[in-house]
């Protein structure tokens, strides 16, 4: 499962396992967007040295307008 965080400086939807914490370890980038602050089942499809990549298991549909913060 992966808790997802939101998108990154460049708009890549990422999340956290339990075993990754912020601002130390490599996060899961999402291929696809999902609900912030929900955890999801994630299937891992590639890894890099720190990252890993992973597809969202269900229908994860999420509105990916821009917050405008």
């Amino acid at each position: 499962p992966v808790l997802v965080c939101g998108q990154d400086h460049r708009g890549r939807w990422f999340g956290r396992t339990e075993t990754q914490a912020p601002e130390i370890d490599g996060v899961v980038y999402l291929t696809e967007p999902a609900p912030v602050g929900q955890v999801i089942p994630v299937r891992i499809v590639g890894a890099s040295t720190y990252d890993l990549r992973g597809t969202p298991l269900l229908d994860v549909s999420v509105d990916t307008k821009p917050l405008g913060i």
